[in-house]
C-alpha cells in the first residue's frame, strides 16, 4: 500500500481541478497546462493512490465514490495550506502596492466596501485601494482580464472558467426604479408583467448571465421584455427614468447611490434577491490584490446578513 509521500501540490491542485470542472480540457486552461499533462497526472495520482478517481466516457467525466471522498479530505486541508504559503510570501516579502478595485456603479461594492478597505489598510499599511468607476460603456470582464483593474465588485452571476467569485458582497430585495408620474408609481409592488408594458435601458456590454439575472429577456407568461436605448453611466439611466422613457429593474439600495427627485422605487415582487460580489483572476493575482480579498472576507464573514439570500 503507498503512503502517498509521492504525491505532490501540483497533482492534487490538477485533481481539484477536474473534480470541480468534471472536465479535462476546461482544467488544463484553468492550471495552465496542457490536456495531456492534465490526463497523466491524474493518472499518476490514481496509481498511487490504488484506485480509480474519475469515471470517463467520450460524453462526460464523473468522480467515483473514492474520488469524491478524496476530495472531501483534501480540499480543505490544500486550501489552507495555499492560504499558509502565500502568507509567508507576503511575510517575507511585504505586501505593498495597490489594488484596483473596478465597478461599474457603487451598488455592487455594497456597504461592506468601506469596511473591507478600513481593514485592509490597517493590515497593510504599505498598501492603497483606487476605486475606478468603469461605467456600463466598457466590457467589464474584459478590465479585469487586461489588467486594467486587480478585481471587480460586479452584480452576479458571473460564471467564467479562468474567474473566481469570492467573496459576496450583498444580497438585497429588488425595485424598480419608475418616474414619480409613471403610472407604477401608484402600485404597493410589481411584476415583471406590469414591467414587460414598458421599455428598459440596455447596457450590451455587461456580462450576459448578470444582466439575464438581473432583467430577463422574457415573463413567466412569455412576454419579451423590451430593451430600450444604450446606457453608459447610471446618470443617463437615471434621466431617462425620470423622464419616463425606461424603467430600470435594480435593487433597493439604488436611492442610496444614486437618488433623483424624479424618481421613485416600487417593489418587484416577484423576483429573487440579487447578490453583488468580488470576482477576480482564478490564476494570477499580485500578493496585495489576494491579501485584499482575504479582507473581504473576513468583513463578509461578520456580515453573513449582508451577504447571503
Amino acid at each position: 500500500m503507498n503512503s502517498g509521500e509521492g504525491v505532490e501540490f501540483q497533482d492534487l491542485r490538477v485533481f481539484l481541478t477536474v473534480a470541480e470542472l468534471l472536465h479535462f480540457g476546461r482544467a488544463a486552461q484553468r492550471v495552465g497546462i496542457s490536456q495531456s499533462r492534465v490526463s497523466q497526472l491524474v493518472r499518476e495520482l490514481e496509481q498511487r493512490i490504488g484506485g480509480p478517481l474519475f469515471t470517463r466516457t467520450s460524453r462526460k467525466v464523473e468522480l467515483t465514490e473514492l474520488g469524491a471522498r478524496l476530495r472531501g479530505s483534501v480540499e480543505g486541508p490544500l486550501s489552507d495550506l495555499r492560504d499558509a504559503l502565500t502568507a509567508a510570501e507576503e511575510a517575507a516579502s511585504g505586501v505593498s502596492g495597490t489594488v484596483r478595485v473596478g465597478f461599474g456603479t457603487p451598488i455592487a461594492a455594497g456597504p461592506l466596501m468601506p469596511d473591507i478597505v478600513c481593514r485592509f489598510s490597517a493590515q497593510h499599511p504599505e498598501c492603497s485601494v483606487e476605486h475606478l468607476d468603469l461605467g456600463f460603456d466598457r466590457d467589464l470582464l474584459a478590465c479585469l482580464r487586461d489588467n486594467e483593474i486587480d478585481v471587480l465588485a460586479i452584480r452576479l452571476p458571473i460564471e467564467r472558467e479562468d474567474l473566481t467569485v469570492d467573496p459576496v458582497l450583498s444580497c438585497e430585495s429588488r425595485v424598480v426604479a419608475v418616474a414619480k408620474e409613471h403610472p407604477l408609481a401608484a402600485c404597493a409592488a410589481v411584476s415583471w408583467e406590469d414591467v414587460a408594458e414598458y421599455a428598459v435601458h440596455s447596457a450590451p456590454l455587461l456580462p450576459e448571465e448578470s444582466t439575464r439575472d438581473l432583467v430577463p429577456e422574457y415573463t413567466a407568461a412569455g412576454r419579451t421584455i423590451r430593451r430600450g436605448p444604450e446606457a453608459r453611466t447610471f446618470s443617463e439611466i437615471l434621466l431617462r427614468v425620470a423622464q419616463g422613457d425606461v424603467v430600470h429593474p435594480t435593487v433597493a439600495s439604488f436611492a442610496d447611490y444614486h437618488g433623483h427627485p424624479g424618481v421613485v422605487a416600487v417593489p418587484l415582487k416577484d423576483a429573487a434577491p440579487s447578490r453583488s460580489g468580488l470576482v477576480w483572476p482564478t490564476a494570477a493575482m499580485t500578493p496585495a490584490a489576494r491579501a485584499f480579498v482575504a479582507c473581504a472576507r473576513e468583513v463578509a464573514t461578520c456580515h453573513p446578513g449582508l451577504c447571503t439570500e
